[in-house]
């Protein structure tokens, strides 16, 4: 009884450490840190190239990264996860001004299934994922659900 109690506790700081020490990267070679997003708010967006829906919601996205408030993170995600060649080719042509992220940040949360796209979630400054919006959005729309979860945490 004592061997499987050390046993999952060993488990428990092993998986606890991982998630302290994961560190995620963009197409334009920044790195991110996990420890770095302590008292953030994070977004991230799922998309793929072949979505319509991911494609018009794109230039919104964009606007919403530009007028997004210091203690936001916003990542975007190729549903697909190419190779790093034909990511950045679609970055290019879809115009994407946002970070992208290069590895699947499912390692850190667990999102669930992802069977719609685009999909965005938003994760509070303890690291729980606090909304999962389904559909395109807007500049306006992600910034007042941003402010909604801000006020009512």
């Amino acid at each position: 009884m004592l061997r499987k109690f050390f046993l999952l506790l060993g488990i428990f700081f092993s998986i606890t450490t991982t998630h302290a020490g994961i560190a995620f990267h963009d197409t334009q070679g920044h790195t991110f840190h996990t420890a770095n997003f302590k008292g953030k708010w994070i977004v991230i967006n799922f998309w793929a190239p072949w979505c319509s829906s991911c494609a018009s919601e794109i230039p919104q996205l964009n606007e919403f990264y530009r007028q997004k408030k210091p203690n936001v993170l916003f990542f975007g995600f190729d549903y697909d996860a190419p190779s790093m060649d034909i990511l950045l080719t679609q970055i290019h042509q879809l115009g994407i001004q946002y970070p992208v992220l290069v590895e699947n940040p499912e390692r850190l949360w667990q999102f669930g299934n992802i069977d719609v796209i685009p999909m965005t979630f938003i994760i509070n400054p303890q690291g729980e994922i606090v909304k999962k919006i389904l559909g395109t959005n807007s500049a306006q729309s992600l910034q007042n659900t941003l402010n909604d979860l801000q006020n009512a945490s």
